[in-house]
């Protein structure tokens, strides 16, 4: 099982996701365009409810870990983005399922979130992949 930490950055903050986050993120996430290519669609804030309640169900379980992304600057929730199909005999898992509000997109808060998740990974998970 991982440690489920907070994660800081100069843009991002990535929180362990909780129930208190349905609100932001269905503010964050109720965009069309966001969903146009995930598995995930959100169309109300029962669809955000259900998408939270799942990925706590699978931190429980230890196979998936879910952090809201937070952005510094303005205090608010912007998206998320997991860790998942972690492997610790292989030293591997897998970062992704993750989405922005459109105004942050092509800005650095995407690329801050990947460097403090593989960060971790490399430098104290000592994954390989």
């Amino acid at each position: 099982m991982l440690d489920l930490q907070e994660f800081t950055g100069r843009y991002v903050r990535l929180v362990p996701i909780r129930r208190e986050h349905v609100q932001g993120l269905f503010e964050a996430g109720n965009k069309p365009e966001i969903w146009t290519y995930m598995f995930m669609k959100v169309r109300s804030l029962e669809d955000m409810g259900k998408i939270v309640e799942d990925a706590l169900e699978s931190m429980k379980a230890g196979t998936e870990f879910t952090y809201t992304i937070v952005d510094q600057q303005s205090d608010r929730i912007v998206g998320s983005t997991r860790m998942y199909d972690y492997v610790p005999k292989h030293r591997q898992l897998e970062i992704g399922s993750t989405w922005l509000t459109p105004d942050v997109w092509r800005t650095a808060l995407n690329t801050e979130c990947k460097y403090l998740l593989l960060k971790y990974c490399f430098e104290t998970l000592h994954l390989l992949r």
